[in-house]
């Protein structure tokens, strides 16, 4: 019998996770839950270079440093265990699965995002693909190679017991990432930001003559630039003047002034940025501004 839920995360937890995958709403149904937060291990980049605004600091969290030790808790996890995986198997996250996979412990994917890109190979055909690969091919894109999902069953990775979709477009997307299976249960859900959304849904915000800014992931606090195989794109320098420029024409043309609502993972110094232009920057209320705006 399932009485403890762990979370396997290959990026940084921020107290916004224990929300995000309903911790409290678990507990609530009797189980305990964990977090083995191995980014340290997987996206050492990340670890070191993020910004972090709420760490947390509960008896319920775990960071790894060291693969080994790692790899002791994961053997450690008993039969009342059900693992919960946050990220994508690739090189980076080998060692994790193979280790989960060796215990034998049941475990489901976690894969409500969709990556527009198309993070499951949609795309061009898989013949033209294998002969561009072809052509740049190189000992590095050769280990790379190694480590794709369709490879994973010749190292003894297993495919997940379950697999939490958000829609027809993620299990297209996602479906091949995350190594859905024969016998993968599929778990129709939906993202965090849908459960924001009935939250806010009747409530009631006055108007006002604002024109909103949703702050996506930027230069000054980096997170998935830091992720393996991932450049940043902008520099500081280059970003907030460009951004800065755009807000002065909006607000000249629709004689409004610009808000920003903060992304979740920004933790801007005060409410008002310099590199903003001092306008105001407004944290953890996305859906209240737009109702205003």
């Amino acid at each position: 019998m399932v009485r403890k839920i762990v979370f396997f995360c290959f990026g940084p937890v921020i107290k916004y996770h224990y929300k995000r995958f309903g911790v409290e709403i678990l507990k609530q149904n009797g189980f305990e839950v964990w977090f083995y937060d191995f980014s340290p291990i997987v996206s050492p980049s990340i670890h070191k270079g993020a910004v972090y605004i709420d760490k947390p600091t509960s008896e319920d969290y775990f960071q790894f440093f060291e693969e080994k030790k790692a790899i002791q808790a994961i053997h450690e996890l008993d039969s009342e265990c059900f693992v919960v995986v946050t990220g994508y198997y690739q090189e980076e996250t080998f060692e994790i699965y193979r280790a989960l996979s060796r215990a034998n412990i049941p475990y489901a994917a976690w894969s409500v995002s969709v990556d527009a890109t198309g993070m499951g190979g949609q795309g061009e055909s898989s013949l033209w693909k294998f002969f561009f690969k072809f052509k740049r091919f190189n000992l590095k894109k050769l280990k790379r190679l190694l480590y794709k999902p369709i490879l994973a069953p010749v190292f003894g990775i297993r495919s997940p017991d379950a697999c939490m979709l958000s829609g027809e477009k993620s299990l297209e997307f996602n479906g091949p990432v995350t190594r859905i299976g024969e016998k993968t249960e599929l778990i129709w859900a939906h993202t965090p930001d849908y459960d924001t959304y009935l939250t806010n849904l009747h409530k009631k915000e006055a108007e006002e003559n604002i024109a909103l800014w949703i702050e996506p992931s930027g230069p000054m606090f980096p997170w998935d630039e830091f992720l393996p195989h991932m450049n940043p794109v902008w520099t500081v320098e280059q970003y907030y003047p460009s951004l800065c420029r755009f807000f002065d024409y909006v607000e000249k043309e629709l004689g409004l002034k610009v808000i920003i609502a903060a992304h979740p993972k920004s933790n801007h110094a005060d409410d008002r940025p310099e590199y903003f232009g001092k306008r105001q920057a407004i944290p953890n209320q996305i859906l209240p501004l737009i109702k205003k705006s």
